[in-house]
């Protein structure tokens, strides 16, 4: 093995120009039999030339560069590199001698100087033995121009005090978990890269290591998706989260929040105006490691007002969750809630029902499973709800899918909360469109009297509404609600006034869009 930056391509043909299927220009060398290759990959070889126009799929294509970089098959994918689309390169278990495969690779990206479309570089299960293969991975990286996300768990590395520096990576996104004594590798990559997207899962280490890796995120100033899986313990981080003005999304899978955490979270992320994402899924799992007392640091932390998607799945949600459950009625901003999974006693779905009666701006929720009398609460404070526009449980719309017109006579309350929730769509629908088609016919009435050089009272309104919809039909109702306002302010002020009498012909809880205009 040659060290790095001392490589010899002297032994490689020029880079061949590209082909309209580079399949048939592989080198016939690779049609000759050869012990050392794997019964897969002659199996594939075999496979390709047999038929050369069919276009490989993306498992096929994996597969076949997989091979090639641990069989040593560098002309092979010197040639094929520039000629292929966009690539993601999956490494599963060990196929072989990692050092051969990084080598191969590392002079192809060499010699192809860039031309390379792979977007996606995945590591699973690979022995990473000594400093030299742990640099030849980053000199890798950095020679993917195209580069986007890069997965790395379940690998060892036999790792040396000190990496020293390494290249700068492109990357955006990073998977990283689900091994022992990798945070040293992990700190280099943050310190090498600029992330909009970062995933730590299962990350063993000690207090100091995380520290330092809170640290070198603070060196991160675009990530807006961070998320964290099945981790010990994420209060190292807290600091990170107060300092950081780019995130958008917040994800928490099976951390065992307290109620403390949780306040401490909220002091971090108060100020932040960007999140508008908060995914708390399997934190509280079971009765014993529930929420168990009150959780008035839960409450705090849900009622971040920039918050627009909650996820909340996965969790035992018993009495003491109540409180925090209906403290979601007056959230400003909040359209998404997701329960599904959840375990839910009867304090906590009457605490919904009361979400449903009181929310104006929920528009999605994904339910528990529940025993179908447990859902009658909720039926009722349907009733008078007008924004939902989606109301859903996985399990039950599959069984919906199979029984069809039996399921109701099963599940009588869940149907009835999902044919009332489609029932008011469409209601609002319909609402939204006459309230739309009120607003252009006054436009237009006050138009036609602008061209007569009459008061709008001289034209009937039922020729003003043959005129807006022939405007509707002719330019698209969207484009005559942004137009008219424009051409006279008069005219837009009568549309007001036909719009409001519209809507104060409707019941009181059927309020008017203020986004209409």
């Amino acid at each position: 093995m040659n060290p790095l930056g001392q490589r010899d391509f002297t032994k490689f043909p020029p880079v061949s120009s590209n082909s309209s299927n580079w399949i048939e220009n592989l080198p016939l060398t690779l049609k000759t039999p050869s012990t050392h290759r794997s019964r897969a990959f002659s199996a594939l070889i075999n496979k390709f030339f047999q038929n050369p126009q069919r276009t490989p799929q993306a498992v096929e294509l994996n597969a076949f560069f997989v091979e090639c970089m641990f069989h040593g098959e560098t002309t092979v994918l010197i040639d094929v590199l520039p000629q292929i689309e966009l690539l993601d390169i999956n490494f599963k278990s060990a196929n072989g001698n990692l050092s051969i495969a990084l080598n191969t690779l590392l002079d192809a990206l060499t010699i192809t100087l860039g031309r390379n479309p792979i977007s996606k570089f995945c590591l699973v299960q690979q022995q990473f033995r000594g400093k030299d293969e742990i640099h030849m991975l980053f000199e890798i990286l950095s020679r993917m121009p195209a580069l986007q996300s890069v997965d790395i768990h379940s690998c060892a590395f036999d790792l040396t005090p000190d990496l020293g520096p390494c290249a700068r990576l492109p990357l955006k996104s990073l998977y990283f978990g689900h091994m022992k004594d990798a945070l040293p590798v992990l700190e280099k990559i943050l310190l090498a890269s600029q992330l909009t997207e970062l995933h730590l899962i299962s990350l063993d280490g000690s207090p100091e290591q995380h520290v330092s890796i809170a640290e070198a995120l603070t060196k991160q100033t675009t990530i807006a998706t961070l998320g964290f899986k099945s981790c010990k313990t994420i209060e190292p981080y807290f600091a990170f989260l107060a300092k950081q003005s780019t995130i958008q999304n917040l994800c928490l899978y099976n951390i065992p929040l307290l109620d403390e955490d949780c306040s401490q979270l909220h002091i971090a992320l108060q100020d932040k105006s960007t999140l508008t994402h908060l995914s708390l899924r399997g934190c509280w799992p079971s009765l014993g490691r529930g929420l168990n007392s009150e959780a008035p640091g839960l409450a705090q932390l849900l009622s971040l007002e920039s918050l627009c998607d909650l996820d909340l799945a996965r969790n035992f949600l018993f009495a003491p969750a109540a409180p925090v459950l209906l403290s979601l009625a007056a959230h400003p901003k909040l359209q998404t809630l997701d329960l599904d999974q959840c375990n839910m006693d009867d304090q906590c779905i009457h605490a919904l029902a009361s979400v449903f009666e009181k929310n104006e701006i929920l528009t999605c929720v994904t339910l528990p499973y529940l025993r179908d009398e447990c859902y009658k609460p909720l039926v009722g404070a349907i009733q008078a709800n007008n924004t939902l526009q989606s109301l859903s449980n996985p399990h039950l719309d599959k069984l919906a899918e199979m029984l069809q017109a039996h399921f109701p006579a099963k599940h009588p309350n869940y149907a009835a909360l999902v044919t009332q929730v489609s029932a008011n769509f469409r209601k609002r629908m319909e609402r939204d469109h006459e309230d739309k088609a009120a607003l252009i016919g006054g436009n237009m009435r006050a138009l036609l009297a602008g061209l007569r050089g009459v008061g709008s009272g001289a034209v009937p309104s039922d020729v003003a509404a043959y005129a807006a919809q022939f405007a509707i039909r002719m330019n698209g109702e969207e484009a005559m609600l942004m137009t008219l306002p424009l051409l006279n302010k008069s005219a837009h002020e009568e549309g007001l006034k036909a719009r409001d009498r519209i809507q104060r012909g409707r019941p009181p809880h059927e309020k008017p869009d203020d986004n209409m205009h």
